[in-house]
């Protein structure tokens, strides 16, 4: 047992030693090293749908379809081979000379 300062004549035995209030803290040391990484955080949410892109280029066209069914039948009258009417016109008192040919007074 350690003992402290005697005290002075006519005062009762030992004192202890006397603990004063606590100083200001010192300054801060040194940052230490860098620790270990972390785990991996949770997933975050769901962004915003973005703009709309740019239109493609244009394809090759593909293979021509299967032939429509038959149109309908044609009106009565137009009898015979309807392409060779229309190429020479629907009858002869149509046109004169040549179709399509302004007739005009001959000029000599």
């Amino acid at each position: 047992m350690a003992l402290g300062a005697k005290g002075q004549k006519g005062e009762p035995g030992d004192i202890a030693d006397v603990i004063g209030p606590a100083g200001p803290a010192g300054p801060m040391g040194p940052p230490g090293e860098q620790g270990t990484r972390g785990e991996v955080g949770l997933k975050g949410d769901k962004g915003n749908v973005g703009p709309r892109g740019r239109d493609g280029e244009p394809g090759i066209p593909g293979n021509p379809g299967p032939p429509g069914p038959p149109g309908p039948s044609g009106t009565p009258g137009l009898g015979g081979n309807f392409a060779a009417q229309m190429a020479v016109g629907f009858d002869e008192k149509a046109g004169g000379a040549q179709m399509g040919v302004m007739q005009g007074p001959m000029v000599s």
